[in-house]
């Protein structure tokens, strides 16, 4: 449904809703209540709620004759994360997007993988696959078409960000693999990186320069049991390639909640390959990332490694 340029002002209305909601404090809503309502005219109407629990969130439903013939459904999270999250599923549809990742590098998950067996590892599992829970969405199902993170992770990311970093390496990535959180609502991917060299260490978890080490990414995607697949990407983000070699920037922060732990995460990366330098991610034109694209190899380690120097004895 499309509403006419006769309701012009009622679009803006619904643009207003988005942003006081965005900007609203952390105290807690008290109900469901609504917070906009379009009449599209032939008594049909769309609603936007907010939540009883959830702060800064709110929910889409259409009616039609005063029936619900699309159900209440999540369209924005963003208080305890700063990523606005859709979940795309039923009947509501996402057009082809220009700044897609390059989803066959991505990651395959089977949707009815057991649990480990082993009780440690099963526990180590839950552990880390709690993190990429959506408390705030409906489990992965055979309707559901794309889960996509709207984050701006790269606003203002240098293209060398090494202050942002708590490690630094240059390694081959040996395999990937793709899980499903605990609660079945999200996707994340484990990549093993066979380290060359390490640019940068992690002072409480040192890297030794012969390790193979784990470095995890939201995203990925889950094969179901009819064999449909379920994309989980995060925007402006692809996944690095099996047998590539890649300068990685990892962090132990994650996007969401904010976890201080000892797993890596890739914040951005670098692919050399043939003395060349190829973009990880697929960030906006004019980012600073982009200015690396095409460039040698050297040029970007010399200008990291200079980089890394200045940072750890800034008085030079």
């Amino acid at each position: 449904m499309a509403v006419t340029s006769s309701r012009a002002s009622k679009r803006l209305g619904l643009v207003a809703s988005f942003l006081i909601l965005a900007s609203l404090s952390c105290a807690r809503g008290e109900g469901e209540y609504e917070i906009s309502k379009i009449e599209l005219g032939q008594q049909r109407s769309i609603q936007i709620l907010a939540s009883e629990t959830v702060y800064q969130a709110f929910y889409c439903q259409v009616s039609v004759d005063s029936k619900i013939v699309v159900p209440l459904f999540l369209i924005y999270s963003g208080h305890d994360s700063p990523a606005v999250i859709f979940h795309i599923g039923g009947c509501y549809q996402q057009k082809d997007r220009e700044e897609n990742p390059k989803f066959s590098r991505f990651p395959i998950a089977d949707f009815d993988t057991p649990e480990p067996l082993e009780p440690t590892a099963r526990a180590a599992r839950e552990t880390r696959g709690r993190k990429y829970n959506h408390k705030h969405l409906a489990q992965i199902a055979e309707d559901t078409y794309q889960i996509f993170s709207n984050t701006d992770w790269d606003v203002g990311l240098p293209a060398l960000p090494v202050e942002r970093s708590v490690a630094i390496v240059i390694g081959k990535v040996t395999s990937s693999k793709a899980y499903l959180s605990p609660d079945k609502t999200g996707i994340y991917s484990e990549f093993e990186v066979a380290i060359d060299s390490v640019v940068k260490n992690d002072p409480k978890n040192m890297i030794r320069g012969d390790a193979t080490i784990t470095v995890e990414r939201n995203g990925g995607r889950a094969r179901m049991p009819s064999g449909r697949i379920v994309v989980s990407w995060v925007s402006h983000q692809n996944m690095p390639r099996v047998g590539g070699r890649y300068v990685l920037f990892l962090t132990h922060d994650f996007e969401t909640p904010n976890d201080m732990g000892k797993d890596f995460y890739m914040l951005k990366g670098y692919e050399l390959q043939g003395g060349q330098v190829r973009l990880l991610d697929d960030t906006q034109p004019g980012h600073p990332i982009n200015s690396y694209n095409g460039r040698t190899e050297s040029t970007l380690l010399n200008d990291l490694f200079n980089t890394v120097a200045k940072t750890s004895n800034p008085s030079n």
